[in-house]
This record gives structure tokens, sequence and C-alpha cells, in this order.
């Protein structure tokens, strides 16, 4: 599926391979989607190999996927979600500059159970004052 967005005229989703600098290992992946190819607004979503938790390789994917889209695709809005109980992935969203604008009761259902979901977002105005200022130590 992933490879056959590659082939989408225009394009408009964008699911890519987060791997180590020091040894090309594949990681995970990060992606960026919109509905069509005209909308103002995306989805970000990220996986990573769980022994690669916790080193900010998720942060720097999500960074760069961010920034992607608020320049390559023109978008004024990117969304994200976690289910609550992943509070390493609500933190993350937040570093990078994600508001939490909503929590759904029962959104999804899966293995067997109902998951809430935080739905989290970011506007490009919101990005790009975040990312003209000098970064913060430590982040």
């Amino acid at each position: 599926m992933f490879l056959a967005h590659q082939e989408d005229q225009p394009r408009f989703k964008f699911q890519l391979a987060v791997v180590l600098k020091a040894n090309g290992e594949l990681i995970g992946n990060c992606g960026i989607r919109k509905d069509f190819a005209s909308a103002q607004e995306a989805d970000m979503g990220y996986e990573l190999s769980p022994d690669q938790w916790g080193r900010g390789y998720a942060t720097e994917a999500a960074r760069a996927i961010l920034r992607f889209g608020f320049t390559s695709l023109g978008v004024h809005r990117v969304g994200s979600c976690c289910v609550p109980e992943n509070t390493a992935s609500a933190h993350m969203l937040e570093k990078i500059g994600m508001r939490q604008e909503g929590h759904l009761r029962d959104k999804e259902f899966f293995n067997e159970r109902w998951l809430d979901s935080l739905l989290f977002a970011i506007l490009e105005d919101e990005w790009r004052e975040q990312n003209s200022a000098p970064a913060e130590p430590g982040s």
C-alpha cells in the first residue's frame, strides 16, 4: 500500500522509512497523509521498533515530517493521535509543539477491545513560530 502511494499523481500520502544513520538499519516508519491533493490538513503517524523507543528517533522523524508537511506540502494543520495509555507518544507529540485537542472514547476496536484516542494538532503559524526561535537547551 505504501509503495503504491508513490505512483499517485499528484502524490498526497507519504510513508517514509526511519533508518539508523550509523548502519542503515530499518527501525520504523513515519508518514504524513492528506485525504486529497488540495487538502489543507494532514495526519501524521509513526511506528518504531520497541527496542528503539526512548532514544529520540520518533521525535526526530516527527519533526522532519512536520517540516515536510508545512514547507513542501503547504498544509495549514497537521494532526496525530495516540491511545491515552501511550504516555510516551503523547509526551512526544507535545514536545514537537502539538496541542491535545480532544479525547475520543471508544474510537477504535483493536485486539478484541475498544480503545480511546487522544487527538493532537499543530497549525502552520505555531510550527513556524517555534521553528524560528532559538532551540532551548535539551530540546
